[in-house]
């Protein structure tokens, strides 16, 4: 297990490097004609991921998608502040920050990597990938599971690109910057308690209800929330005249509370009988005192 684990994460990485790399070439054609940066950084995401979808067919594994989730943000933050030379404050703090927020979240997949084999697919691919046809699957597979994650990450990451060509310091932005820094402290948290309750735990279909899990059912969701929150209203304190640059966090906001919550609320209530029981006492998202 641990020599397909490494061989794999070699492998992603790997795919990663090629991807990003190859999306240079449609970006620097952009960029030395002109086109807005913005534009040009929206084909950047869409080759990459465009690259990481050929070698989720050749592998049939849609999970080789998951780490572009974490790495992409930080990718676009730097070749942003390289191809622009953004090296004013506001986008050196900001790049530190999602720099943070990546580290932690690709990291945390990593701990819970398995390999390149499709059986460690994750059970949200496997379970389409189940019950539709060869076709009906790719069509899903290429539309949803894939690049509607990477438009939302996109459209959320807009408000971060545009304050970056902020030269000068707004002590605002400090709002946004603790709330971007809160949600990787959150979703940190949230994974020591839930990996230390799984290695304790004997029953793997008891439900984790330590720590912040007692208080709310998602504290993870709501780190990852509460960070693409800070990226939007980093913007919004500095520039409220480009506000509209921040509306990519609805997209961003409606993907977690009518997909992924709803689907992993009823993978818990399949897999964990206590859950029902669990589900009534505490809070979806928010953290909040437990429920009588």
């Amino acid at each position: 297990m641990n020599k397909e684990r490494i061989i794999g994460g070699l492998v992603n990485l790997g795919i990663y490097l090629l991807a990003f790399g190859l999306a240079i070439i449609p970006y620097y054609f952009l960029y030395i004609n002109n086109i807005h940066p913005l534009i040009s950084m929206f084909i950047y995401t869409l080759t990459a991921t465009f690259v990481v979808y050929i070698f989720c067919l050749i592998f049939k594994n849609t999970s080789i998608y998951d780490p572009y989730w974490s790495v992409a943000p930080l990718v676009m933050a730097i070749i942003h502040m390289v191809a622009y030379r953004l090296y004013n404050v506001n986008a050196i703090i900001f790049t530190a920050l999602v720099f943070i927020w990546a580290f932690r979240l690709t990291r945390n997949w990593y701990i819970t990597y398995k390999g390149l084999n499709p059986q460690y697919e994750d059970w949200r691919y496997s379970k389409y990938r189940n019950s539709l046809s060869r076709f009906k699957f790719e069509v899903v597979n290429f539309v949803g599971l894939i690049y509607v994650p990477t438009l939302v990450v996109y459209a959320s990451f807009i408000p971060g690109l545009v304050f970056m060509f902020e030269t000068t310091f707004n002590p605002l932005a400090i709002i946004g910057f603790t709330i971007m820094l809160t949600g990787p402290v959150l979703e940190l948290i949230a994974d020591y308690q839930a990996h230390k309750f799984i290695k304790e735990s004997q029953d793997r279909s008891q439900v984790c209800n330590y720590g912040l899990w007692n208080y709310s059912r998602h504290p993870n969701y709501l780190g990852e929330l509460t960070f693409w929150l800070g990226v939007a209203v980093t913007l919004l304190v500095t520039r409220i005249d480009l506000w509209y640059f921040s509306l990519g966090y609805i997209l961003m906001a409606l993907l977690f509370l009518f997909i992924s919550i709803p689907l992993m609320e009823k993978h818990n209530l399949e897999k964990r009988p206590s859950y029902q029981e669990y589900k009534k006492h505490t809070s979806m998202l928010l953290i909040l005192p437990r429920r009588k």
